[in-house]
């Protein structure tokens, strides 16, 4: 791109040209050097870490169109809201004071030396949008309700020593669909 530039400089008005060409010529007859382009190197690099403050670890699950989407940006503003500096900034700190009230722990029994003990843990996770129930005693069992995707989630886990795992049952029950899924989990 060529700039013109007229010269009405007083005294020196007849000694310079009176059109100027002020552009960047591009003539590349003679060839091109390629050494001149100096590569840009990034500020900081992208490490699997990042992406996976963006992208959930887990599997994602597609039932119905923009659910990934959706994960994926639950998953992002979960990590938004549990980050060191949001945390720590006074919204941050009144919304973990908000979650930490809509927490509960009752324990009863187990008074006796052979007796069972019962836990039962609640908790309403605002940032993660969703509603924990826990139970140990007889059994492990767990009750999630997650509310962005309507979704009732039941588990029940038994200890098995021969196999050194747990064996485990989830009833996961949506508005759309209705699963039930026998698993083995090893702890890694």
């Amino acid at each position: 791109m060529a700039s013109v530039g007229l010269c009405a400089i007083p005294g020196y008005y007849r000694n310079l040209p009176k059109v100027w060409n002020l552009g960047c010529v591009r003539d590349f007859s003679k060839g091109f050097n390629i050494t001149a382009i100096e590569p840009i190197s990034a500020m900081t690099s992208v490490t699997s870490d990042d992406i996976s403050k963006i992208i959930p670890a887990h599997a994602l699950v597609a039932n119905a169109q923009g659910d990934v989407a959706g994960q994926i940006i639950d998953h992002s503003v979960s990590n938004f809201f549990n980050s060191d500096r949001v945390r720590n900034s006074p919204v941050g700190r009144t919304a973990h004071q908000i979650e930490k009230s809509m927490e509960g722990d009752l324990s009863f029994g187990g008074s006796q030396p052979a007796s069972v003990k019962h836990s039962l843990k609640f908790a309403m996770r605002a940032t993660q949008t969703r509603a924990q129930v826990e139970y140990s005693g007889y059994t492990t069992a767990q009750v999630t309700y997650s509310i962005v995707h309507e979704e009732m989630n039941v588990e029940v886990r038994e200890p098995v020593k021969a196999l050194n795992t747990q064996l485990v049952f989830n009833h996961i029950a949506s508005k759309t669909d209705r699963t039930q899924i026998m698993s083995f989990r090893w702890a890694w």
